[in-house]
């Protein structure tokens, strides 16, 4: 099973007991929708992860309809990039231990199991077509 986390989690875990974001938090409690609009084009523009973690936490206690952005699409905006690359490389080490754990298998049994190679090569080219340049 592969567990891999949203843009959403993984801002919320990056500064989860800083106390920047605690105080961003309560300057942001009681922020309009304006204000915090405002916030997240800041932290966008200075790439301030804290200050976004404490906005998706102040826009997310608001009700659903009242929400004046998306908190999935802020995040993506904000944490996206290094999100796709963390991602990336998880799926490249899940692939090598299935690789690896395929060719023990097939030292072992003496044959190839041809599904299994085809469903590696597959994943190896679509980590290969969804990995960042440069990751």
């Amino acid at each position: 099973m592969e567990v891999l986390f949203s843009p959403v989690t993984s801002e919320f875990s990056a500064s989860a007991l800083s106390p920047k974001r605690t105080q961003y938090q309560m300057q942001l409690k009681g922020a309009g929708p304006v204000e915090l609009e405002t916030a997240a084009v800041t932290a966008i523009a200075t790439e301030d992860v804290v200050l976004a973690a404490a906005i998706v936490t102040v826009v997310d206690r608001i009700p659903r309809n009242d929400r004046p952005f998306s908190v999935a699409d802020f995040a993506e905006r904000i944490w996206g990039r290094q999100h796709a690359e963390v991602t990336a490389k998880l799926k490249g080490v899940i692939h090598a231990e299935r690789t690896a754990r395929a060719a023990d298998n097939e030292f072992v049994r003496g044959k190839a199991d041809p599904l299994v190679n085809l469903s590696n090569q597959l994943a190896a080219r679509a980590i290969a077509e969804a990995t960042p340049e440069g990751a």
